[in-house]
């Protein structure tokens, strides 16, 4: 029992930042049933102290010093974009190109010179398109897709989509946003050329 009291003291000791941890045996209280120590009782020569060895600090594997380690994806688009993307091709029977994530970097530039013109191209470099379509040669940009999937319904991206509409008005861009990748090639295509030529 004194054993456990002299571990919980140097516990004590160790919480309250005291180690290494040292123990005056007077400073023990006796045992239930137990006599007193001889340094609890009046004019006897104070015991000696005990000193207990710190307790062992924890361990956290925080993987330093290793480098970095990269893997390939099995495709640079999510399985309900892989099946867009099929009819996308279907649709267009090579009148246009179709790139997927393209940043909105590398088909929008910023003309002018505006007090907040870094905060403007950060947007622009962090953000892509899900799809563009493209005049086959030169590949110029035609025609923004959008797959507006269940993650599209939170706030942060309702903010990113209305960011996104509000740029491609202003560059004279037409957007065609779908809520499903499940749709007829024939259908899609129809939406395309609608959009081509009311929009642009």
């Amino acid at each position: 029992m004194k054993q456990l009291l002299i571990r919980f003291w140097q516990w004590l000791g160790h919480l309250l930042g005291l180690e290494p941890a040292t123990l005056d045996q007077s400073q023990v209280p006796p045992a239930d049933g137990q006599p007193p120590s001889p340094a609890a009782i009046p004019g006897a020569p104070p015991a000696p102290p005990i000193t207990l060895p710190s307790p062992p600090q924890p361990q956290m594997d925080l993987h330093t010093g290793q480098p970095p380690l990269f893997s390939r994806k099995a495709s640079v688009l999510t399985k309900p974009e892989q099946r867009l993307y099929h009819s996308l091709l279907l649709a267009v029977k090579g009148d246009y190109r179709i790139l997927p994530k393209v940043r909105l970097w590398d088909f929008i530039w910023l003309e002018n010179d505006p007090p907040d013109r870094k905060q403007h191209l950060s947007r622009l470099s962090c953000r892509h398109a899900d799809f563009l379509v493209c005049e086959p040669t030169k590949l110029e940009p035609l025609l923004v897709i959008e797959l507006d999937d269940r993650s599209h319904q939170k706030p942060e991206a309702v903010e990113s989509d209305r960011y996104k509409d509000e740029l491609f008005a202003a560059a004279g861009l037409p957007c065609l946003r779908l809520d499903t990748p499940d749709i007829n090639s024939r259908l899609l295509r129809q939406q395309i050329d609608m959009k081509l030529v009311h929009d642009s």
